[in-house]
Formats: C-alpha cells, structure tokens, sequence
C-alpha cells in the first residue's frame, strides 16, 4: 500500500503532466493554423511571383506603342515587387507565431529536466499514467510534427 508522500508527490506530478499536456494540445493548434497561414500565405506568393516573371519576360518594348504604355512594364513590376514584399512580411509574421509557440515547448523540456523529478517517476509507469520519459518523447514527436 502506497504512503501518503508517494500519493501526494504522485499527484503533483499528475497535475503538471497534464497542465503540460495542456500546454502541448494549445501549442499544437497554433502550429496548425500557422501551418494553414502559411499554405494560404507561400500560394499567394507564388502566384505573386509568377505575374513578376511573366510581366518581366514580355517584350513590349518590341511593339509599337505610344511611350506612355511602355512604362506600364515598370509601373506593373514595381505594384508586383511592393506585394511581393507585403507577403514576405505577413510570412515572417507567421513563422515570429510559430517560433514562439516552439519556444514554450522546448522551454517546458528544459523545466522538466531543471526540476529533477525522482527516477522512479521518470521511468515506472502507472495505471494512470505514462511515464514522464515517455511524456516528454511525445512532447519531442510533437516538435517534430
């Protein structure tokens, strides 16, 4: 039968597992949607880029039009160029929310590994939970996702 520090240092660590898992499910959902910003973000940049390229390739120099309609070329690329730049901007912004979600995450790795938790916490499971170790592998397959 299990003494009382063992049950109340047993449910300490519940609670911070799961005000870690918590944490994980929240940082999670921000890499998805800055996944989904992204996508939305790198398309229209593509698409940015390939109007660049097209109107940068045409050659109306070539054809006999009035001089004003010539500098429609360099007017067109420079709006192309600004937009362009307005989307590499709101892509940094993406990726500044997804860095800060990645540093919580690996700041609770190094928090868990400050405190020093008993060994047998870190490599007994129970019937209600996992491991601590095994814990922290999710918080790691999780980074990687």
């Amino acid at each position: 039968m299990p003494n009382i520090v063992q049950v109340q240092k047993t449910e300490v660590l519940k609670c911070k597992l799961r005000h870690a898992f918590l944490a994980v499910q929240h940082c999670a959902s921000v890499w998805q949607e800055c996944a989904r910003q992204q996508e939305v973000q790198l398309k229209e940049l593509f698409n940015l880029c390939e109007q660049y390229q097209c109107c940068y390739e045409a050659n109306v120099e070539s054809l006999e039009l009035p001089a004003s309609l010539n500098e429609v070329k360099s007017k067109l690329l420079y709006v192309i160029v600004e937009k362009i730049e307005q989307k590499l901007c709101a892509v940094q912004a993406t990726i500044c929310e997804f860095q800060k979600s990645y540093d919580k995450v690996n700041q609770a790795r190094i928090n868990a590994f400050e405190q020093k938790p008993d060994m047998v916490y870190l490599t007994e499971s129970r019937a209600m939970s996992p491991t601590l170790a095994t814990m922290l592998e999710w918080l790691d397959d999780t980074e990687r996702q």
